[in-house]
């Protein structure tokens, strides 16, 4: 009888290891989330329900739609693009191995340097007085902002790829270094194969 009482204790142990984890993600995630669902269904200020009424507000916003299909437009062209060139200049590092680490730290000094330092490179180099401005004035042609322009969706394409293409890079060259040597090579054509 006490080897059974034991075993039945002994299935329930991980449960109190689990159980503050359990406890905090409740706690710090479930309960918010609960709130804030709770909380669009009724008026800012009395609290009063109004059903799917801020829903409709909402989706009849036009900055909200502009928003919302910025977003889109910047996930479709941003993830693919930033996968491919990672893809690319992964396989370019992991097929020539020895000149690889000058070039992994090129792509990685992005992911060094912090957010609000990315945002004034970029204001340096797409302003008005900016960089790129003043090298077109150079030339004889009219700087512009380039934030308050057409190019501007094209700015933050650049600098999201900029800033997250040796990470992901990093990401493709461990896959690649998981996989046998003997299936990156090309096979040798004999013409036996039918």
């Amino acid at each position: 009888m006490l080897g059974i009482k034991r075993s039945g204790r002994r299935k329930w142990t991980w449960f109190w290891f689990v159980l503050p984890s359990l406890l905090g993600v409740a706690w710090f995630v479930l309960l918010p989330f609960t709130d804030v669902v709770r909380r669009s269904f009724s008026q800012t200020m009395n609290g009063v329900f109004v059903g799917l009424q801020n829903y409709d507000t909402v989706l009849h916003n036009g900055a909200f739609l502009q928003a919302g299909g910025n977003t889109v437009r910047f996930v479709l062209i941003c993830i693919p693009a930033l996968i491919v060139l990672s893809l690319l200049v992964a396989l370019a590092l992991y097929g020539h191995p020895q000149q690889a680490g000058v070039f992994k730290t090129t792509f990685l000094i992005p992911m060094a340097i912090p957010v609000a330092s990315v945002v004034l490179l970029w204001k340096v180099l797409f302003h008005q007085n900016g960089l790129l401005s003043a090298f077109l004035g150079g030339l004889g042609l009219q700087g512009m902002d380039w934030m308050k322009t057409g190019f501007s969706f094209w700015v933050l394409v650049v600098s999201y790829i900029w800033k997250n293409l040796g990470y992901d890079m990093i990401l493709w060259l461990a896959g690649l270094s998981g996989i046998s040597p003997a299936f990156m090579r090309p096979r040798q054509w004999t013409g036996l194969e039918s």
